[in-house]
């Protein structure tokens, strides 16, 4: 049995904790972001409509710009939005619009908010409350915006959406991406579309669905936590092994220098590697970065946590087409052991 949307909206759209839904009901949503309208566009492009027609709510994940963006999209369906970074004026005002939005849609919790949170906080002492722990569970998806670039990754059990922007795709203006969520049976199913010149319709590029694994990202959390309390030079020793490759070896090469290394290893190739400072120093950080992009996995270090949490650190990840892994930290001389964590729980995943 298929609820009307305004059903949809009583039982479910905006309760604050999680509930088990009282009758079954799906809902399609319409997701954007980063429209920067009028910098990129004078308007939103044509084809979001037909590429909207049917959605129940639609979902802008901000950097909106303009307010009349929000207004014209309700001519489709009703509307909320995250605040951008860069957002300012009347669009700060607008009810739609909050820092983040945390909705249960058919027993799916979901966020909205503009910049990637990192759920996974690596403390040298705990000075804030996880954002996770503020009256919510650690939602089942996530949609954000701020990249200009479309994602669909998982992270344990969350599913991370980025649409990307109909309007400034890779910072470039022309037409862009939007996305299509349907959620029904406490499942998700998610869609990136591309947006084309003229009448055409817009084509799917990407899709992908939830994960029905339960209990993931807080496993996550204490692995990670222990990696992180591991003696200096064990870390290292592991990310030789499952980041690089290299086999432990019993054999001794014939050059004086290496002959007393403690820990020596053999790579792909079948030459002798030495230990390496993985995760204190840049030299040998940078030899796992080369590492993980062949692998076909991305670095990315970035400032975190919004002032609504009383606290800035940094964001450590790794991302690959289809997962995300990251971390916080609370200070510089974290990053590097975070970056070792991160790159063993990344291989892990698609091990």
């Amino acid at each position: 049995m298929t609820l009307s949307y305004e059903a949809c909206l009583t039982r479910h759209f905006l309760t604050r904790a999680p509930i088990a839904p009282i009758m079954v009901c799906r809902m399609l949503i319409g997701l954007l972001s980063d429209t920067h309208i009028p910098e990129a566009a004078l308007a939103l492009p044509s084809q979001i409509a037909p590429a909207f027609r049917g959605v129940d709510l639609i979902l802008h994940a901000g950097d909106i710009y303009a307010p009349s963006v929000l207004a014209d999209l309700e001519r489709i369906a009703p509307v909320l939005a995250a605040e951008g970074d860069d957002d300012y004026g009347d669009t700060l005002t607008d009810e739609r619009v909050k820092k983040k939005h945390v909705l249960n849609l058919e027993g799916q919790t979901l966020w909205l908010i503009h910049e990637r949170p990192y759920f996974h906080k690596l403390a040298s002492q705990q000075r804030r409350e996880h954002p996770a722990r503020g009256g919510y569970d650690i939602p089942d998806i996530v949609v954000f915006g701020h990249e200009h670039h479309p994602a669909l990754q998982h992270s344990g059990d969350m599913l991370y959406v980025n649409p990307g922007s109909p309007t400034f795709l890779h910072y470039r203006r022309g037409p862009g991406t939007v996305g299509i969520l349907s959620i029904e049976f406490g499942a998700a199913e998610v869609a990136i579309l591309q947006l084309t010149a003229g009448d055409q319709p817009a084509t799917v590029v990407s899709q992908t669905k939830s994960l029905s694994y339960r209990g993931r990202t807080r496993k996550r959390q204490k692995v990670a936590e222990e990696l992180m309390k591991l003696p200096e030079g064990e870390l290292d020793i592991m990310v030789a092994e499952k980041v690089m490759g290299w086999r432990p070896t019993m054999e001794r090469p014939e050059i004086s220098h290496v002959e007393s290394t403690a820990h020596l290893w053999k790579d792909q190739s079948d030459h002798w590697r030495y230990y390496r400072p993985f995760c204190s120093e840049t030299a040998a950080s940078s030899e796992m970065n080369e590492r993980m992009n062949k692998l076909g996995w991305r670095y990315l270090l970035q400032p975190t946590g919004p002032e609504e949490w009383g606290f800035r650190g940094y964001g450590v990840s790794y991302s690959s087409e289809d997962y995300w892994i990251g971390f916080e930290v609370e200070s510089t001389s974290q990053i590097f052991r975070a970056k070792c964590v991160a790159a063993i729980l990344a291989l892990e995943i698609t091990r």
